[in-house]
């Protein structure tokens, strides 16, 4: 098995079509040869940079296991946009908070009102891969439905308010599709009122900060 995200040097193609790739592999005693199923998850080179193409293979990553700090082998959160971006030849650091100063620019979001911030992100969208951060943690922006905004993301859980008080953590420990109202109500808020920085990915350049 190979990672998402890894870039290794062609060797040979295959000799029929649909056939094995041979690739050089790094090993503790030096490179080997590998072979590789040449299919539409192997990309020559790099593909570009889409909205379109990273949601579609972010989504492919759906219940990926969640563990901390990639403990086991796993990913956390900053590991999956590591490797999700990997496969574009975009770089990105190892920790979210690293992460959250990458991208063409940042739009500090901290101040806006859930309306406010709601905007600011559809906006950066339009021509652009958005992130959203906030303190610890890491999403990728995915759309619109309804008058929900959503992203996709690896994450342990949220809080839930109990009808009769208190509050239940629900326990996800995979990668999800969920809506940015998780959480609302609870001591933590919600996750639309946590994000406090938006990571542009391409588009067009810019220092301003996003306004309400």
């Amino acid at each position: 098995m190979v990672r998402l995200g890894i870039r290794l040097p062609l060797q040979a193609e295959p000799a029929t079509p649909g056939g094995r790739l041979r690739v050089a592999l790094p090993t503790p005693s030096g490179l080997s040869q590998g072979w590789l199923d040449d299919n539409a998850n192997l990309t020559r080179g790099f593909p570009a940079l889409t909205r379109a193409a990273v949601i579609t293979r972010a989504l492919s990553l759906l219940g990926s296991p969640y563990g901390w700090g990639g403990v086991g082998g796993t990913r956390d959160c900053s590991r999956l946009m590591m490797d999700l971006f990997g496969g574009f030849g975009l770089l990105l650091p190892r920790n979210s908070w690293m992460q959250s100063r990458s991208g063409v620019r940042q739009l500090d979001v901290s101040t806006l009102d859930d309306q406010a911030k709601a905007r600011a992100i559809q906006a950066a969208a339009q021509d652009a891969v958005v992130l959203l951060y906030m303190k610890g943690h890491i999403m990728l922006y995915v759309g619109q439905d309804g008058d929900h905004l959503y992203a996709m993301h690896l994450f342990s859980g949220y809080l839930r308010p109990c009808d009769g008080g208190g509050e239940t953590m629900m326990r996800a420990n995979r990668a999800l599709v969920s809506s940015l109202e998780l959480g609302r109500g609870s001591s933590r808020k919600a996750f639309i009122q946590r994000i406090s920085t938006l990571v542009v990915l391409g588009g067009e350049t810019s220092t301003e900060e996003a306004a309400p």
